[in-house]
């Protein structure tokens, strides 16, 4: 929680590749350390369980934002969806290949075998950081604001907290069952955590075609009313099945609902508050664990088991009340009222800088000068008419200071032509930032972006 609520915004505000670059070196050293300890029962060890957790959140929100940065967001279901499917699969591989490794393997060998996965993780960081210099934006370029700036997407937020403090249960619940009932067995618990685990998968995979038939909202609501209604059946305490059943139906559409809040929630903001709303998730996501993991503390030894559950099942039912009152005060939860809202209300456009046709320099009298750059795109515009409809032409005066230039990119970037690229769409690698701002100032690559983004011809190469 420490982590996703102070470290993540720090995310928006430097390059996001790097950042899970250094998250990974952290996990290494970490990992190398409790390896190489006396005593695993010690104070140092537990230290360095806590560094490894304050820092997970800030490799999400990292990799959140970085996907954020340079996918559009209608895309961003498809992005997240992909994640939570290898998640789940790695899950299930590694859930497996532990039951057979856990009677070979001490724990230095399991140590070793995830130091070596997080070496290949940094390979491929390093990597894909290697193809897309420039992508994320130098250090300090960008700005992530406040939780403030997020305030219409507090419902989601609560939905999401609520949501957890009674779903919180399935991280405990099979063991629980398994050990009541006196089936305390490795196969026992390995069959449950692995049905848990191909349900978990499933709802992965179905989230994305229920989100774009409901819409997010809808899709949040519905999977909290179900995962209520598969609380209220763990309540009834009636055996192994019913806790492999329930717990797998559980994880499956708890999938949906992760998925699609954090879909809903990072495809609303721009792409520099993308970090610290995926905090911000993570955070309501780990407290409403934490406050499960609470309840049952306190109230274990006053109530049963199943009043328990039940209390837990009151709190997801809030969970989809608090949505259900988001989708009754918003236009734009179906993809269709989108499309429609976008329309109604434009987003803005990228902006395009020229000079006016004609100006004259004051070191070369009596002559007159045109920039030819500026021309041939502004021949470009010409020839397609109708493709420039989502672009705004600034046409500016030679002379420097160039105002309008300085108040969107500062006193060092006046050069022309420039192509300042809108906010909330997906940025090329090869974009420059400042102020916030993702622009392009080469000639040729602006040719090349008319025909990416706006339905320009190529150029002949």
């Amino acid at each position: 929680m420490l982590g996703s609520l102070f470290l993540s915004p720090l995310v928006d505000k430097g390059d996001r590749l790097t950042v899970m670059m250094i998250v990974n070196i952290i996990r290494i050293c970490a990992l190398l350390s409790i390896s190489y300890s006396s005593e695993i029962d010690s104070f140092s060890t537990y230290a360095l369980i806590a560094v490894l957790s304050i820092v997970q959140p800030v490799y999400m929100s990292a990799q959140v934002s970085f996907l954020r940065l340079i996918t559009p967001e209608d895309g961003m279901i498809s992005v997240l969806r992909d994640i939570t499917n290898i998640e789940w699969l790695t899950y299930l591989v590694g859930m497996f290949a532990g039951a057979m490794l856990a009677g070979r393997l001490r724990l230095p060998g399991v140590l070793a075998l995830s130091i070596a996965a997080l070496v290949l993780s940094q390979i491929v960081l390093f990597a894909i950081k290697r193809a897309s210099i420039g992508s994320a934006g130098p250090v300090g370029t960008l700005s992530s604001g406040t939780i403030l700036d997020l305030t219409p997407l507090y419902p989601a937020l609560l939905a999401v907290f609520l949501l957890n403090v009674g779903a919180g249960i399935i991280n405990v619940y099979p063991a629980i069952r398994a050990t009541t009932g006196g089936e305390l067995d490795r196969r026992v618990l390995l069959t449950i955590v692995m049905a848990n685990g191909a349900f978990g998968l499933l709802g992965a995979l179905s989230v994305k075609p229920l989100f774009a038939s409901l819409g997010a909202l809808p899709t949040i609501a519905g999977t909290a009313a179900l995962m209520s209604a598969s609380l209220v059946a763990m309540s009834l305490d009636a055996g192994l099945p019913l806790v492999v059943a329930s717990s797998s139906v559980m994880l499956g559409l708890g999938q949906i609902f992760a998925v699609s809040a954090h879909t809903h929630m990072v495809s609303s903001v721009a792409p520099d508050r993308a970090g610290r709303l995926s905090g911000l998730f993570q955070c309501c996501t780990y407290g409403g664990v934490a406050s499960n993991g609470i309840i049952f503390s306190i109230l274990g030894d006053a109530l049963s088991f199943g009043k328990i559950v039940l209390m837990c099942a009151g709190s997801a039912f809030l969970a989809f009340g608090v949505a259900t009152f988001a989708i009754a005060h918003s236009r734009i939860s179906h993809p269709t009222a989108r499309k429609r809202w976008i329309r109604d209300h434009p987003m803005p456009r990228d902006q395009l800088f020229l000079l006016k046709p004609t100006f004259e320099d004051p070191a070369f009298p009596g002559k007159e000068f045109y920039c030819w750059h500026c021309a041939l795109i502004e021949g470009v515009l010409s020839a397609f008419p109708s493709r420039r409809t989502n672009i705004e032409v600034h046409r500016i005066a030679w002379p420097r200071p160039r105002a309008e230039l300085i108040e969107r990119l500062g006193v060092d970037h006046q050069s022309v032509p420039v192509l300042i690229l809108d906010n909330g769409s997906a940025v090329p690698p090869n974009a420059a930032f400042v102020n916030g701002r993702a622009y392009i100032d080469d000639p040729a690559a602006i040719l090349k972006l008319l025909a990416v983004r706006h339905g320009f011809p190529e150029p002949h190469p």
